[in-house]
This record gives structure tokens, sequence and C-alpha cells, in this order.
């Protein structure tokens, strides 16, 4: 038996529920009465991401990715290196 055999299992798992858990999601978002009139939320667990913790637990959104200045500035900085400007 391989060596890596284990680790190829787990990776393999791994994948299969990051898929479906994926899949999931974008079935729920697209269904769920929930989210009738809302639009710019981020969904985590087939729901509505909360503010993450402060104790740097990796779940919720972060500070920085609702903060509508730092979209600004990705936002401009996307349109300067492509050279498009859908708005524009």
């Amino acid at each position: 038996m391989s060596e890596t055999l284990p680790t190829q299992l787990i990776f393999s798992v791994l994948l299969i529920t990051t898929f479906a858990t994926v899949g999931l999601l974008s079935i729920w978002a697209a269904t769920s009465p929930r989210l009738d009139g809302m639009g710019g939320v981020y969904l985590e667990d087939c729901d509505v991401a909360e503010p993450a913790p402060a104790d740097g637990t990796r779940t919720g959104v972060r500070d920085y990715a609702a903060d509508p200045a730092e979209a600004a500035r990705l936002w401009t900085l996307s349109a300067e290196l492509t050279g498009v400007d859908p708005l524009a």
C-alpha cells in the first residue's frame, strides 16, 4: 500500500465536501426566499454571513471585505490595470 494513500484519501474527501458545500450554497442562494430583495451580501453555510469575530475565527465577513472605500479603491485599480471601466 502506498504511503500517500491516506493523504490522497483525506484530500479527496475534503475536495468532495468542498464541492458539495459550494454547490449547496449556490442552490440555496438561487432559491431562498430569505434573500428576496437583498443584494450585495456575503453568504456562509447557507445563510447570510455575520461579521467576523475579533478572535480570528475563520468564519464571518472581515471588516475590509465590506468596506466601501476599499471597494472603490479596488475598482479604480482594476480599471487602471485592465484599461476597462464598465462604469465610465
